[in-house]
């Protein structure tokens, strides 16, 4: 597994040209550089790809220049007006005959629950009911 650093840019005249990555081989702990002999293309997720380019030289001004970073394109979009994502989709297989309902609806299913979960963290209590908009 390796994690890229940085992009490698060129400016030529029809603009900026990505030539390369410099990139750290995780096994070896070396930093290597790759020079590509067609094109780039990132793809590091909606976090990473952000931080790869501002740390490669694109992005805002003033956080290019805080860091340090030679800038080869000023994009002051780059970064911004990212949220989170407060809800997202478990699917699951379920068990039609196991329901919520019935543990929810019988004080002793209930209960046995409830003693399962605080004697050894095991049992129906264990997984989220509904959807869940908050962790702990």
């Amino acid at each position: 597994m390796s994690m890229v650093q940085q992009v490698l840019l060129e400016k030529r005249t029809n603009g900026l040209t990505a030539t390369g990555v410099i990139y750290s081989d995780m096994s070896t702990g070396s930093t290597l550089n790759v020079t590509a002999s067609k094109e780039v293309i990132l793809s590091a997720g909606v976090f990473q790809t952000p931080q790869l380019l501002m740390l490669s030289g694109i992005g805002p001004q003033d956080t290019l220049a805080t860091f340090g970073i030679e800038p080869y394109l000023i994009n002051e979009n780059i970064g911004r007006n990212m949220q989170d994502h407060l809800y997202f989709s478990v699917i699951a297989r379920s068990q039609p005959d196991a329901s919520a309902l019935d543990l929810y609806n019988n004080v002793g299913l209930l209960q046995d629950a409830e003693a399962q979960y605080a004697s050894n963290a095991s049992g129906p209590l264990t997984t989220p009911i509904g959807p869940t908009y908050g962790f702990r």
